[in-house]
């Protein structure tokens, strides 16, 4: 698999690049953003690595809207709650510290992957629209929402359980496993699924149920 680097400081990544390679990845690198938004639109990589002060909300969200469907790495030299909501919005799947243990690194570097490789050629439909996990959309017609990888899962969770009321501690677990996780994160990614599915002004809506959860049902429109 080919994961591509993003770093302006790639110097500072020496160590965990090395970890990368001697686990079987190969490891491609660049010093700026546009040379890393070419080559990620060429789709020959699994996987980007963007450094956080490179990561500005119009800049993943133009790769996103072009159709980069791949997760995107978020590399912060503090990882704070702060620092994870700032960038969620922009599309990104994850966000990591470069002072991680590099054991564990490697472990969510494999399960982010293996997350991704699980997805066969599938197609939902949904109220009016269509969810396609396996290219990381929802479409309604010619209308085509990208979804992060975050938000697939949500989606997908959502389906197979529509009219089912979900608890926050159901959800979180979904998407984080039994890392520790704050409410606010799990609204917040909530929050983004709802204005994309808003977006094409669709009958499929989620609703939320106070001090239950969230349901997502269709919505018959009068």
């Amino acid at each position: 698999m080919k994961i591509l680097v993003v770093d302006d400081k790639l110097e500072t990544l020496d160590p965990l690049m090395v970890s990368l390679k001697n686990t079987g990845y190969v490891i491609e690198s660049v010093n700026t953003y546009k040379k890393g938004e070419i080559l990620a639109l060429s789709n020959q990589y699994q996987l980007i690595f963007m450094a956080h002060r490179l990561c500005e909300f119009n800049r993943i969200s133009h790769m996103r809207n072009r159709g980069f469907i791949q997760p995107i790495v978020v590399l912060v030299e503090s990882l704070t709650d702060d620092t994870m909501i700032s960038v969620l919005d922009a599309g990104v799947d994850e966000v990591l510290s470069i002072d991680l243990d590099q054991t564990l690194f490697i472990s969510k570097v494999k399960s982010l992957l293996r997350r991704t490789s699980k997805r066969y050629q599938r197609s939902y439909s949904l109220g009016s629209i269509v969810f396609e996990p396996e290219n990381g959309i929802i479409r309604k017609g010619k209308d085509i929402i990208s979804l992060t990888n975050m938000e697939i899962k949500l989606m997908e969770y959502f389906y197979y359980n529509q009219n089912i009321t979900l608890s926050k501690t159901k959800l979180m677990a979904v998407l984080w496993g039994n890392k520790d996780c704050v409410d606010n994160n799990l609204e917040v990614y909530i929050s983004y699924l709802r204005k994309k599915i808003k977006q094409l002004d669709s009958s499929v809506v989620i609703l939320t149920k106070r001090r239950l959860g969230y349901t997502l049902t269709i919505e018959s429109k009068s």
